[in-house]
């Protein structure tokens, strides 16, 4: 296979071709199916291919890309006579995009983070990334993914009322909702860890119109802050549609807790989609032991592609 430098066009040798299916891995994925001559050609790309002729030894392959630059900015929001800064990445070119309320792990925006936050965005979103500690740590406070950032991480979750959370919840949803980029009525949440208990959490909202929820801790528990979080009996609050990506090796949701979880949105007729990933915990952080790359890429890919769909009309 040979891409130009340009990413404009690639081409694939006969050899390739002539396998029922070709994947294409690239670094920012969404998934188009394309139907050549006489074979199919599964294609894993930033954008839309289009398979325009099969010639000889070649087949070529035009994509269309839709990544775009991005602006990043920092907004002061006040929670609760609390100051919340709040990371904005949004797509550089004028208009308007959907919003999407991005909650990190316990340790904040740091670098993990922040890359996810503007990967997100580049596709062609206005993703606002609250500080989800902000009534306990200093502006600006990144803790570190080691030992004792885990142990500072987690006491700050368990110090944190849950009504702390819902209202920074309402605010970014708010901020949102008065930026002139963002779409009107198109408003998701995404989040990873604890973050993704917040993202579906932040699904009881009704302005919140679907949510990516990777591997969310807590749910069925209770587990998110100071006593114990009614999500679980709530469920049936949601309008939107539910994406969960879960990692099969996780300790942190075992099996027993992913069926519950799902049980409950079957029970309350809520659209939703579960993905499952032989991985760890923490599958989708990249400075992480337990980063897997190909799970990772496959479940980007997903996710995009769920909310190009449900932002589509």
């Amino acid at each position: 296979m040979f891409i130009d430098k340009n990413q404009k066009m690639c081409w694939i040798r006969t050899p390739y071709i002539t396998e029922k299916y070709v994947k294409i891995s690239c670094i920012l994925p969404t998934r188009q199916i394309i139907k050549g001559v006489h074979e199919f050609v599964t294609v894993v790309s930033p954008a839309k291919f289009y398979l325009t002729a099969v010639e000889g030894n070649f087949a070529s392959i035009y994509l269309e890309s839709k990544k775009v630059q991005i602006t990043k900015r920092n907004v002061e929001l006040r929670v609760n006579d609390s100051l919340m800064r709040v990371y904005v990445a949004s797509p550089k070119p004028v208009g308007t995009y959907p919003g999407i309320v991005f909650y990190s792990d316990i340790y904040q925006l740091g670098s993990a983070m922040i890359r996810l936050v503007n990967y997100l965005a580049g596709y062609g979103y206005v993703v606002a990334a609250p500080e989800i500690f902000h009534h306990l740590e200093p502006v600006g406070s990144v803790i570190e993914p080691d030992d004792l950032g885990r142990m500072r991480g987690n006491d700050d979750a368990r110090r944190t009322p849950i009504a702390s959370h819902d209202a920074d919840c309402l605010a970014v949803i708010d901020f949102l909702q008065r930026e002139s980029s963002v779409s009107p009525g198109k408003i998701g949440s995404l989040g990873f860890c604890i973050g993704g208990h917040l993202a579906f959490r932040a699904a009881l909202q009704n302005k919140i119109r679907a949510a990516v929820c990777c591997y969310p801790t807590g749910i069925p528990s209770g587990k998110l802050g100071q006593g114990v979080a009614d999500t679980i009996n709530r469920v049936s609050e949601i309008t939107g549609e539910m994406l969960m990506v879960f990692g099969t090796l996780d300790p942190h949701i075992p099996e027993n807790d992913r069926h519950t979880l799902i049980k409950a949105l079957e029970n309350a007729g809520v659209p939703h989609r579960i993905l499952l990933y032989e991985a760890e915990h923490t599958f989708m952080r990249d400075d992480g032991y337990r980063y897997d790359s190909a799970a990772a890429t496959s479940a980007w890919a997903e996710i995009v592609a769920f909310w190009e769909r449900v932002f589509a009309d």
